[in-house]
């Protein structure tokens, strides 16, 4: 009998997960980190973010609040409440600008709180400070 794939302990050092239910974000995302250097993955919802996540712990997950089949701050709970997924660096960003859902997110352990439309220097920055660009 298989048992089910382990998350490795330690994260893969340039993989950043990249979780929006907008196809558009992802991709502006994903190229943005790969010119940078970075390995991105992308889950349009909830459940394909598990499934990267049972495949390998990334570096960094950058994670939208609203997605279709999950709340993303549940999301971003359940993942810190994960012993193998509680130290990676988690970069909230949505359309959502209000003072109470960045402390929500801040109090659940996101390191960082970005409001859409993204302004991909930021994101870029944020990225960087957490986890430095390979090579």
């Amino acid at each position: 009998m298989n048992a089910a794939p382990q998350i490795p302990e330690a994260p893969q050092a340039s993989m950043v997960l990249v979780v929006d239910d907008d196809a558009a974000t992802l991709d502006v995302l994903a190229r943005l980190l790969a010119k940078r250097g970075y390995a991105p993955v992308t889950a349009a919802d909830a459940s394909q973010c598990w499934a990267a996540l049972h495949e390998a712990a990334p570096a960094l997950i950058l994670l939208d609040l609203f997605l279709a089949d999950e709340d993303g701050m549940a999301l971003l709970r359940a993942i810190k409440a994960d012993p193998r997924l509680a130290s990676v660096p988690v970069i909230i960003h949505t359309l959502m600008d209000r003072c109470d859902y960045r402390e929500k997110a801040l109090a659940l352990g996101a390191a960082a709180y970005l409001i859409k439309p993204l302004d991909l220097r930021d994101v870029l920055d944020h990225v960087a400070r957490l986890v430095p660009a390979p090579g």
